[in-house]
């Protein structure tokens, strides 16, 4: 029904996930948004000295991909296969993982 309309409008995505249906029309990925973000800021001052991204779905994946060195972490929170470089098993590992790194 309204899937089936919204994959008709000009243009939509519509991305099935964990607990979500996402309908956009966006063409830039988190991704694109993250590196966009890192960039601008080193334009505007320097470069950050560290950047964590973490998510839950598949949807997050491109931001996992994006290169930054060692300085720039990825965290997947839950099950499901992913490329971030760590991985935890809930939002509780992810707070624990978050207080080991800024001890």
């Amino acid at each position: 029904g309204e899937l089936v309309a919204a994959q008709r409008l000009r243009g939509a995505k519509v991305s099935r996930h964990n607990k979500t249906v996402e309908v956009s029309r966006r063409t830039f990925s988190k991704g694109d948004m993250v590196r966009r973000i890192c960039e601008s800021h080193a334009t505007v001052d320097r470069p950050f000295e560290a950047v964590l991204v973490a998510g839950d779905d598949v949807s997050d994946e491109p931001m996992f991909d994006v290169e930054g060195g060692d300085s720039f972490l990825s965290v997947k929170v839950g099950e499901g296969g992913t490329t971030a470089k760590y991985f935890v098993d809930s939002p509780a590992k992810l707070r624990e993982f978050l207080w080991q790194i800024a001890a």
